[in-house]
Formats: structure tokens, sequence, C-alpha cells
């Protein structure tokens, strides 16, 4: 059960915020007053309330740069600073955003949260009948479309309650406990993220496409299932650092919410990477989708404009036709850097 008693150095500020609208006849509202006069007695808050301090606080923030808002500024205390002591000032800001992710987290105790990872540096091998994979499933440092950042170390204490009891996280397709489709043989963190490699049973009709869609590139996500135990908001940059979480299962999804975490590379059972992602790669770099296929197929003379497609001077179409060719060559020495015995060639004439 979350406290949500005001601590006193809140009931002081909101104390404090009724004394100075009683002496300036200034600052606040109504039910700034009332939220005082709670707080300041000490009074138990609703988790209600709670959201309608953060969001006070989120709107009125701006107010603390206006003049008046520090002591020894001309019109000090303005309204906005009354106001904002009537709401339990800095302390208060701090006690109900922790409060309201605990409220979260309590809310979501025994449901399991979802997140989704494009799957970074993606790679398939081994025979037909072993259908191995291996890849990261989360990354850490950046942050995804709803707003959470993994920490480095969010998943050591899971993984390591996980040795101990000799389990590892279940591998579904699309979170569906009905829809196993192998399993996990290794789970680790690194210096980028959350390592995982593991085998697609063969048989099982949802990893026999499984498999397949992730050969063609058309299936290229996970996402973790998992509860979270520690976090907290970033104020300066407005994200939710996840530093701890409890991780239950990893799915195959196709929707991706870590939109930074980029796949590097995908072989097929032979080991040959997969074509399509040097073609998504060349399109990311700035190559419309036929000038990709054009360079895979013919190399830099396959983008060199023919006579009649524009009315240039022979000069003005050499020299640009050389600055694209430079800017090819740096993407491929580039992408060489990764890919060397791929992309062999393929910038030969």
């Amino acid at each position: 059960m979350v406290d949500l008693v005001p601590t006193e150095t809140m009931a002081n500020n909101a104390r404090r915020g009724l004394e100075m609208r009683e002496e300036f006849g200034r600052g606040g509202t109504a039910v700034g007053v009332a939220r005082a006069r709670d707080i300041a007695n000490r009074k138990t808050l609703s988790p209600r309330t709670i959201n309608r301090m953060v969001s006070f606080f989120a709107r009125h923030e701006v107010d603390k740069e206006a003049e008046g808002f520090r002591s020894g500024e001309p019109g000090y205390p303005s309204a906005g600073k009354i106001a904002w002591l009537l709401w339990s000032g800095d302390a208060g800001y701090a006690w109900a955003k922790s409060k309201q992710r605990a409220l979260e987290n309590e809310k979501s105790q025994g449901e399991t949260m979802k997140k989704t990872f494009t799957l970074t540096d993606l790679k398939m091998y081994g025979d037909e009948e072993e259908r191995k994979f291996e890849g990261y499933a989360s990354t850490f440092g950046n942050e995804d479309r709803h707003g959470d950042i993994v920490v480095s170390g969010a998943f050591a204490a899971s993984l390591q309650q996980h040795v101990k009891e000799g389990t590892m996280p279940a591998m579904l397709l699309h979170h569906d406990m009905k829809r196993p489709i192998g399993k996990w043989t290794s789970v680790k963190e690194d210096a980028t993220g959350l390592r995982v490699a593991g085998t697609l049973t063969k048989g099982v009709r949802d990893a026999d496409e499984a498999y397949a869609l992730l050969k063609d590139g058309a299936l290229n996500s996970m996402s973790i299932g998992y509860i979270p135990v520690k976090e907290e908001y970033d104020r300066k940059t407005g994200a939710n650092l996840l530093q701890e979480v409890k991780l239950h299962e990893i799915s195959l999804v196709t929707i991706p919410a870590n939109q930074a975490a980029l796949v590097s590379g995908v072989k097929d059972a032979d080991g040959e990477l997969n074509v399509r992602e040097i073609e998504r790669a060349l399109r990311e770099a700035g190559l419309s989708r036929r000038e990709a296929k054009a360079l895979l197929a013919e190399g830099y003379k396959a983008l060199t404009p023919q006579e009649d497609a524009v009315e240039e001077s022979v000069p003005e179409r050499d020299a640009k036709a050389d600055e694209r060719q430079q800017r090819l060559k740096a993407m491929l020495d580039k992408l060489n850097n990764i890919y060397p015995h791929t992309l062999k060639g393929i910038g030969n004439d």
C-alpha cells in the first residue's frame, strides 16, 4: 500500500503559502487553498489528488522563471510563487511524481507490462534442422516512443534469479502464452543491451512461420514481457528510467517501439547476408528504391544519369556524377566494414 501522507517539509511549504496569500492578497485559487490546508494538516491524499498535483506542477513550472519568484527580486513573492507553495513547492512536486509512479507500479503488480524493440544485430545461422538465431532484444540508453529508457543493468537481478532457479524467460509469439515457438539458449546483458540467442522448434506451425519471416526480414522485432521493479523519472529529459525489471518472457512481434535499434545483419541458414537488408541500408542513406536496387545490381554506373535524362552540359553532368560517386563510395566503404565478404565488388564498374 502506497503511503500518501504529505511530508513535514511539504506541510511547512503549504503553511508558508497560506500565510503569504493572506499577507499579500494574491496567488492561488480556492482549489489551491483547499489543497494547502489538506497538506498543511498532513491529511492522507487520494490518488486523484496526486495526479492533480503532478499536473499542476507540470503546467506552472514556467512560473519559476518569472520575476518575483525568488527572494530579493522585485515583486517577491509573485502570485506564481505563492501558488507554488500552496501546492507544497519543490518538495511536493518531487513527492507527487514519486507517489504517482508508485501507484502505477502497485496497479501493475501481477500484470506483466510489455515493451517492444526492433531486433538489433539479428543473425540466423546453422542448418535447417537447428534454426538458431540471435540478436539484441533490448538496447540500453536510448528513449523509445513511450518515453522509457532501459538503464544498463536493468535485467541483471532477474537474470540471476533465472540462473538460480534453472529457468529461462519463455519464447512466445506476440505475447501469447498459448503460442510458444522455441526456447532461449542464452539471455545476458552486455554493454549494448540484452543479448539473446535461441532456437525455433521445428514442426510447430508458429515457429515454422516465424523462421520463414525472420529469414525474409518481415519479422524483425522482439517485445519483452516484464514487471517494473525500480524506475525513476528523469526531470531533465522527461524520460522514465527503467532501472530494474523482472523479465518473464520475450516474444517475436511485428511492431517496434524502439526506433533507435536497427537491424544490422540477417543471415540465412547458409550464412549469406540477406540482400534486402543491404537495400534497406542504402535507402536509409538517401537512395530511392530504384537507385538502391540498381546499385546492388550494377554498381556505380547504374546511377550515372543518361545523356538524355536532363539538359545539362557535360562538365556539369560529370561534376554531379563524380560528387555522387564519392558519396556512394564513402557509404559503401562504411557498409564494407560491416559486411566485407558480402559487398565485395558492388562498387566496381
